[in-house]
This record gives structure tokens, C-alpha cells and sequence, in this order.
């Protein structure tokens, strides 16, 4: 068993009876799923590359979440090729071997989505300069608007410009999807 249930117990370690209670609860629910805990193949097909800044991966986390979305963690170095999308949040700068295999995960027709200073370099040349987006360097404004493209919006997502607290990274597509543009 891979469980703990310390955080359930008073400071003396005396258990009371609403914590039994609740063990006993999870327990139950446990053991009805654990059939399918064990030797399963993971089915998500969307991969969120850990930036390792707490904001920023708290944040895409909070996002996919909200919109119950199921996501797996992706290091570097890892296989992309289970993705079917591959989200770079904010702040991921590639070194080359993982910029090469980022080259043919989008080369294979799969979806790369880079947000923020995502595949930039340092002094803010692209990692990935086959890929169809142009760098046109940080806004000069504190604050920017989001305004989501009108075909990937609904009732959650409506088509209003939305505040972003930080001034944006820039960029001019030469190819592929647009998603969102900025206001200045």
C-alpha cells in the first residue's frame, strides 16, 4: 500500500472518530477503483513540459484543471511522440538536443504550442527557427489584453480582451494557427 494517512491524525496521535470516518470512506473508494490502478497504459495525449518555475507551471496546471482537462508532465528528455500536443508554458528555454527533438515533434504534424518566452534563447533568437512564428521581442508595455481567436471561443471562453498583469513576448506568425492575439 502506497498511503498515508498521517495529516489525519490530532498532534497527540490519538485518531477520532470523523477521521476514521474519512480513512474509512477513501478506503472504500480505493479499493472499488483499484482494479485499474495497476499495469495501466497512461491515456493522455496532451503533454505540459515543466518549466520548473512554480508560478508558471501552477499556473498552465490551474488552467488545464479548471477546464478538467487531462495532461501529463513531459521533461526534456523525454519521448514526445505519444503527445498529440505539446504545451512549452512561458519560461522553457531548450537546449539543442531537446530543440532538435521539439523540431520533429512539430515536423510530424503534431500541435506545439509555445507561450511566452517558450523555445527562445537568451538574447531572444528562436531555438526553433524552422518553425512558422517570428520573434519581434518583448512588449514595451507593462500590461497587455489577450483577445482569444473567434473559432476557439464558447460560453468559457468568450471573445473579450482579457488583462495580462505582465507585458508579453511578441511574435509574427509566418504559418500555422493563431490562437490568441495581443492588444496593446
Amino acid at each position: 500500500a502506497g498511503c498515508c494517512i498521517g495529516d489525519q491524525l490530532h498532534p497527540s496521535g490519538k485518531i477520532s472518530k470523523t477521521a476514521i470516518h474519512n480513512i474509512a470512506h477513501a478506503y472504500e473508494y480505493a479499493e472499488k477503483i483499484d482494479d485499474f490502478c495497476y499495469n495501466e497504459e497512461d491515456t493522455s495525449r496532451l503533454g505540459v513540459m515543466i518549466s520548473f518555475d512554480p508560478e508558471v507551471d501552477e499556473g498552465v496546471a490551474k488552467v488545464l484543471l479548471e477546464r478538467q482537462v487531462d495532461f501529463k508532465i513531459a521533461l526534456p528528455e523525454d519521448d514526445f511522440s505519444n503527445f498529440d500536443v505539446l504545451i512549452l508554458p512561458d519560461c522553457i528555454h531548450p537546449d539543442e538536443a531537446c530543440a532538435e527533438k521539439l523540431r520533429a515533434y512539430a515536423a510530424s504534424g503534431k500541435i506545439l504550442i509555445l507561450t511566452g518566452s517558450s523555445a527562445l534563447s537568451a538574447d531572444g533568437k528562436t531555438y526553433l527557427s524552422d518553425l512558422p512564428v517570428e520573434s519581434l521581442g518583448k512588449s514595451t508595455f507593462q500590461n497587455d489584453y489577450l483577445l482569444v481567436s473567434p473559432e476557439y471561443c464558447d460560453d468559457a471562453v468568450p471573445q473579450d480582451e482579457v488583462l495580462c498583469y505582465d507585458s508579453c513576448y511578441r511574435y509574427r506568425a509566418t504559418g500555422g494557427a493563431i490562437l490568441a492575439s495581443v492588444r496593446e
